[in-house]
């Protein structure tokens, strides 16, 4: 009877790991997931053009993927490109030929 107490409670043991280990397994695919999107973002994806950061940060006037301050000269005086904005690129999304193609002709 003691051994048959010690089994179960085992399996009770066992029983509420697992929710908590899928979870746990989940969380961890959903984080390697994110990483590797954002290995698709480039660090000059988010240089903008603004009078002061504050500026370009809160406002994202125009994307001076160089960096260098003379792609935001015509903007006005004394603007530059400025780095670490929160500002980013929106992805271009490639439409499927085949698909479009498929859709005209039915």
């Amino acid at each position: 009877p003691h051994q048959h107490q010690e089994t179960m409670a085992k399996q009770q043991r066992q029983r509420r790991r697992t929710p908590l280990m899928l979870c746990l397994m989940l969380c961890i695919r959903m984080s390697l997931l994110q990483m590797t999107q954002a290995q698709d973002v480039q660090l000059s994806d988010n240089f903008y053009c603004g009078a002061t950061w504050p500026d370009a940060a809160k406002n994202c006037h125009r994307h001076c993927p160089s960096g260098e301050n003379s792609e935001c000269s015509d903007l006005g005086i004394g603007w530059q490109c400025f780095q670490f904005t929160g500002c980013y690129v929106a992805p271009v999304e490639v439409e499927d030929e085949e698909e479009e193609e498929d859709f005209v002709s039915n």
